[in-house]
């Protein structure tokens, strides 16, 4: 029984039975010593309860009177015993005592309990046996009927009931042996006979290390997750992430006015036009303003192309803004995380949603209040459109960030068979705290987003399809269809429920990039299938571009599951050079918008930057070749401008004509069918 240890998984084996011995003591309890040879009979017997008779007895040893402890030392005793047959039988040791100074010998009764098959241990034979290490057995579950086999790919070494894990591998607690690779990035999981955070590198934790320590559980301080490199950063340095909030502040602000003034262009245009319905939407087509169309269209694309990102593979060269200029609310509350962290009553993943729709309502109200004072300053009355339009903006752009949260709150992510919090690898799925933000928070929500406001949007294109050419509609909805046919206003609805599905796929198949990879190219390409049936935009060269785009993102989704494919098998050069081709493939993705998008500007402000570039060089030097060169440029340019307003005219001077021969035509033939029938009528009644 000395021999009989307890294993704790933190303070390794404990003696659980120090000394048990038996001393003779007279009645005034005074021990008596001399009992030298006398022996006891130890006798190990098996009690039944319901029969009240003991079923089994056999003879274990024979212990003689110690003379140095002056007692019987009962710890050398070995008894086997079955843990599973404790409910209707009981372990009794029977001991009996034969002394020369009695006739009779003295008999004592224990009853025993044995413990259930520690780690390390396994049950067999009506016992529990310990796991030989050596041969590379071990057992790190209670209870087991067999012990687990040494995995040379996982372990480094084991004993019979702890494992030293290699680096890259991780496991929840000391009696689990479901062990996996962590997914995401295995240099964060340090390897070591720890479990859970303690194999985690400094300021990571929870499943596969893939969450940051944002209570200081570990005591190393506050982290919280840098969104463009994914990794964890201490909390004290509040400066890089102030500056990156002002920025990406900036790009959001100024993306939104740009879409403004570009849409405002565009329905200030339609209403210029707006004297012949027919002609005015032939007119509007070729002169409207693209600028916020290709930006829309740009930003979608970055969307989808960063999707590579989810396949875990190694960039050198940082693409995160492909990130970043889409989802900027998302990015700008990575700056209040930890704040947030401070508010330990809400899980940062429930706060950094309501965080982000502060945010977005934060945006609209300064550009509200901006074009308030403007217009105040101006004398000139605020158009509402500039809400409309702004609210329209946000939530196309922050759409799929919105719905990807509220997603991977419902689902769960399975890592070593615990259920873990998909968007949250540190808690439990399914607690009480979750189920109570998964009704009250994560459904309405997420059918807010993604099912309510789509349907109701294309509700309403639907039952005014007829007022999508009038002025005043399309001032506040024309965000949602100008760069589209009349056949084809719902296709933002179409582009939307497109993220959907693609955010259902990288959530739910979220570690298997094959499979991910599969379905995120069929995707793509029914929905380029469907583009090129419908051809949704009003000019060519938009659904040639839409078309290009996906070929590339398929192009892209390709490279990296290959770039993920070498990088596993270690082989660099050949990573190397598909990463190359993935930089090439995002440069040849996004050269069409971004000179599309630059001519716009240029034929919008070129007069504007070359007579202020002549006004410059004219107050130093008046003479100078540049400012002639510049001078003659602006002529030509104007002269070119004044000629297409011209044709305009014309053209719109020959529509207007043949409008009108084709309504002399039509009246004149009226004119014809109605005397045909008056005369008619005449020889019908003459005939009578």
């Amino acid at each position: 029984m000395h021999n009989f240890y307890l294993f704790q998984a933190l303070l390794n084996y404990q003696s659980y039975i120090h000394d048990i011995r038996i001393l003779f003591k007279n009645s005034l309890n005074e021990q008596q010593n001399n009992f030298l040879n006398t022996s006891c009979n130890i006798i190990q017997q098996l009690f039944d309860i319901q029969k009240q008779t003991v079923i089994e007895s056999t003879q274990i040893s024979k212990i003689n009177f110690e003379n140095e402890t002056k007692s019987f030392n009962l710890g050398v005793l070995e008894f086997i015993m079955d843990p599973f047959e404790q409910d209707e039988k009981i372990q009794e040791i029977l001991i009996n005592c034969k002394t020369n100074y009695y006739d009779e010998s003295l008999a004592y009764l224990m009853r025993a309990k044995a413990f259930l098959c520690q780690l390390g241990e396994f049950y067999i034979s009506s016992s529990c046996q310990q796991c030989q290490s050596e041969q590379g057995f071990y057992s790190v579950t209670y209870n087991a009927t067999k012990c687990s086999i040494f995995d040379k790919n996982k372990f480094e070494a084991i004993t019979s009931n702890q494992i030293l894990l290699k680096i890259g591998y991780w496991r929840p607690h000391y009696t689990s042996d479901d062990v996996e690779l962590c997914y995401k990035n295995q240099y964060l999981c340090q390897g070591g006979w720890g479990v859970n955070n303690d194999l985690c590198f400094k300021g990571h934790l929870g499943g596969l290390c893939e969450e940051c320590d944002r209570f200081n559980i570990r005591g190393d301080g506050q982290f919280f997750k840098n969104q463009q490199s994914v990794e964890c950063e201490q909390c004290q340095d509040a400066t890089k992430r102030l500056i990156a909030f002002f920025l990406i502040s900036i790009w959001a602000i100024l993306s939104t006015l740009l879409t403004i003034g570009s849409i405002e262009k565009s329905n200030i245009l339609f209403a210029q036009l707006k004297l012949r319905q027919k002609f005015a939407n032939i007119l509007f087509k070729l002169n409207q303003d693209h600028e916020s169309i290709l930006f829309k269209l740009f930003l979608n694309y970055l969307w989808i192309f960063s999707l590579i990102f989810t396949f875990n593979i190694k960039l050198t060269i940082s693409l995160g803004i492909f990130k970043q200029s889409n989802d900027t609310s998302y990015f700008m509350t990575n700056f209040f995380e930890c704040f947030l962290s401070e508010i330990q009553e809400i899980e940062l993943i429930y706060s950094r949603i309501i965080v982000m729709l502060v945010l977005m309502l934060c945006q609209i109200l300064v550009i509200f209040i901006g074009f308030k004072i403007f217009s105040i300053i101006k004398n000139t009355k605020f158009k509402s459109l500039i809400i409309s339009i702004t609210i329209l903006q946000m939530y196309v752009q922050n759409y799929a960030s919105l719905l990807n949260q509220f997603f991977s709150i419902l689902v769960g992510r399975q890592i070593s068979n615990i259920k873990y919090i998909s968007g949250d690898v540190s808690l439990l799925y399914g607690s009480k705290n979750h189920i109570s933000w998964i009704y009250g928070f994560s459904i309405p929500g997420s059918c807010l987003i993604g099912f309510i406001l789509p349907s109701l949007i294309f509700l309403i294109l639907y039952i005014y399809r007829d007022q999508h050419d009038k002025i005043k509609f399309r001032r506040h909805l024309g965000y949602l269809f100008n760069e589209y046919t009349q056949n084809s206003y719902f296709w933002e609805i179409v582009k939307l429920w497109k993220k959907t599905i693609i955010i259902l796929i990288l959530i739910y198949f979220q570690t298997d990039i094959y499979f991910k990879a599969q379905l995120l190219s069929l995707c793509l390409l029914f929905y380029q299938l469907i583009a090129s049936k419908y051809k949704p935009y009003i000019l060519k060269k938009l659904n040639q571009l839409d078309n290009q785009s996906v070929q590339f993102c398929l192009i892209a989704i390709f490279l990296a599951v290959l770039k993920n494919i070498s990088e596993q098998k270690e082989n660099d050069n050949i990573s190397a050079i598909i990463q190359i081709f993935i930089i090439v493939d995002s440069i040849i993705l996004s050269y069409p918008f971004i000179m599309n998008i630059l001519n716009t500007y240029i034929l919008k402000h070129k007069v504007k930057v070359i007579s202020l570039l002549i006004n410059m060089f004219s107050a130093f030097k008046p003479n100078f070749a540049i400012t002639k060169f510049l001078r003659n440029r602006l002529n030509k340019w104007k002269q070119k401008e004044e000629k297409a307003k011209q044709n305009i005219v014309k053209i719109r001077k020959i529509l207007f004509k043949k409008n009108y021969i084709f309504r002399k035509q039509v009246k004149l033939n009226e004119q014809k069918t109605e005397l045909v029938q008056l005369t008619v009528q005449t020889n019908f009644d003459k005939d009578i």
